[in-house]
């Protein structure tokens, strides 16, 4: 019988291990249950979070703080990529993180917690910088669980008491959106605090996706809003640069003056004008921006206001240009430019004054001869330089026009019309074909050429701003 005791007493020792093996075993699924339950709640939270107007920082905030809360992790960042996907840039930080990249050891004070948020803040990552733990963890894609941060090899090069610092349990994820990298969130637990388990390893990473999905939603509704926004102010800008345009020219004794602009885009930067000159004279502008879209617009504004606002000054074509160029120069990009044609015309005259900046030749029509004559006077292009060299070279040249005689005003949108064969439209083309239509009025001649254009181009989408002025003199 003395074998009974023994037994019993094995008996008892195992039954007590086994209650509290499952008492340890309840605790642990009923941490397990809590963290579901957070991070459920914090899942329907986010969702919210995009159905709302919250700004960029605040979601970003809101990711981060709710990432701690499911993993009950003390201090934590969030890095987001720049625009350009060259540098991780710190959106979102706990109030006491601490410093996270090596070049922050060094001065770190942690009795002057704000100064290291500033810091920490302001200092961006590489995407070059191969020894990055950040970069590193975006890069493979791979989620990282540090027991000691301290002693990862990205602070190899950091003092022992440096070191001491960061001395930490870390988790780090990478964030991506289908084939975009996002960034990477970090979520860390200071030394002497219960270590992260699998369990919260596991969990850690499931949020990270389904934070990065939020995110790149997110970016996707932003760029969608931002979009639309762009078109409608693009259509706005359309309109009025449309009104801009004149419906049509003032009348001017002994002549019919008519002109069209057709743009390649919602957006030209080609304009023509007429601006009225009294009783007897009348100016005339036609213009072509280098560029396209809205900056090309913006110029092509800016050129049609600063020539309206000075032609009752100067009555000389080339002193009015002179004024545009020196006016637009200063705020012109160096890579653009605008090539123009000012005119006045006189009444019932015949002569015309003329100044050429840099634009395109234009052509007359002679009635006596039934030729096209090419008037190219000298001229640089408005924003080409800043004064004294223009205004040396442009210069106002006199052209006289007889009954019968046409003027016609372009810009290289027509010339430079490609067909399917790469070959272009042409000076020589534009002006048999100007011939052959001689006959025909403003408006006629005009309509003609645009469609001689566009069946010479009809396999070729157009590709840059046709403009024309025809003046005809009667």
């Amino acid at each position: 019988m003395d074998y009974i005791a023994p037994f019993l007493l094995g008996i008892a020792t195992l039954l007590v291990f086994l209650v509290r093996n499952q008492r340890q075993l309840q605790e642990k699924r009923q941490k397990i249950v809590v963290k579901e339950h957070r991070m459920f709640s914090f899942l329907h939270g986010l969702g919210e979070a995009l159905q709302t107007s919250r700004t960029r920082e605040e979601l970003h905030q809101f990711i981060l703080k709710g990432a701690m809360e499911v993993v009950e992790g003390a201090q934590g960042a969030l890095y987001l990529l720049d625009m350009k996907q060259v540098r991780l840039v710190p959106k979102a930080m706990s109030r006491q993180c601490p410093p996270l990249l090596p070049q922050l050891l060094p001065n770190y004070d942690p009795t002057d917690p704000a100064r290291l948020r500033s810091d920490l803040l302001l200092e961006t990552v590489s995407t070059d910088d191969a020894d990055s733990i950040l970069v590193g963890c975006l890069s493979k894609r791979e989620s990282l669980h540090v027991e000691d941060f301290s002693n990862h090899p990205a602070f190899g090069d950091a003092s022992p008491s440096d070191r001491k610092k960061i001395c930490c349990d870390a988790m780090l994820a990478p964030m991506y959106f289908g084939e975009s990298d996002l960034g990477v969130m970090v979520v860390l637990r200071e030394n002497g605090a219960a270590s992260f388990d699998s369990n919260d390893f596991a969990v850690f990473g499931l949020l990270a996706d389904q934070c990065s999905l939020a995110l790149g939603t997110d970016q996707l509704s932003r760029q969608s809003i931002a979009q639309q926004r762009l078109e409608e102010e693009i259509l706005n800008a359309r309109d009025v640069q449309r009104i801009l345009l004149p419906d049509k020219a003032p009348p001017l004794s002994g002549y019919r003056i008519s002109g069209r602009n057709r743009a390649a885009g919602s957006l030209s930067g080609d304009y023509y004008d007429f601006i009225p000159l009294g009783k007897h004279a009348l100016g005339v502008a036609i213009a072509d921006v280098s560029g396209k879209g809205l900056p090309a617009s913006l110029t092509m504004v800016m050129g049609r206001s600063v020539l309206r606002a000075n032609t009752e000054a100067w009555q000389s074509p080339a002193e009015a240009l002179a004024m545009v160029n020196r006016i637009l120069h200063p705020d012109m990009r160096t890579d653009m430019f605008v090539s123009m044609i000012y005119l006045i015309a006189k009444a019932g005259s015949g002569e015309i004054v003329m100044a050429r900046a840099g634009h395109d030749p234009a052509l007359v029509y002679r009635a006596a001869s039934n030729n096209v004559e090419e008037i190219a006077p000298s001229g640089l292009a408005v924003g080409v330089d800043v004064g004294p060299i223009f205004e040396r070279d442009t210069q106002d040249h006199s052209i006289h026009l007889e009954r019968g005689d046409i003027l016609l005003l372009y810009t290289d949108g027509i010339t430079e019309a490609e067909n399917s064969m790469g070959d272009e439209f042409g000076i020589h083309q534009l002006k048999t074909t100007f011939a052959d239509l001689a006959t025909s009025s403003a408006d006629e001649i005009m309509d003609a050429v645009y469609a001689k254009v566009a069946a010479f181009a009809v396999d070729s989408p157009q590709t840059d701003d046709m403009t024309m002025v025809v003046l005809e003199k009667t």
